[in-house]
């Protein structure tokens, strides 16, 4: 119990860790598009 414990906020860690990840991409990507339209 305690092992699945610990794989199951392991595993909330990493899908947290890459949303934020995949949120700062998505945000550097957007700058870069729209710098380079102006």
């Amino acid at each position: 119990d305690t092992r699945r414990f610990l794989d199951d906020s392991h595993g909330r860690q990493q899908l947290r860790l890459s949303r934020s990840v995949l949120h700062l991409r998505g945000r550097t990507a957007r700058s870069t598009l729209g710098s380079t339209a102006e």
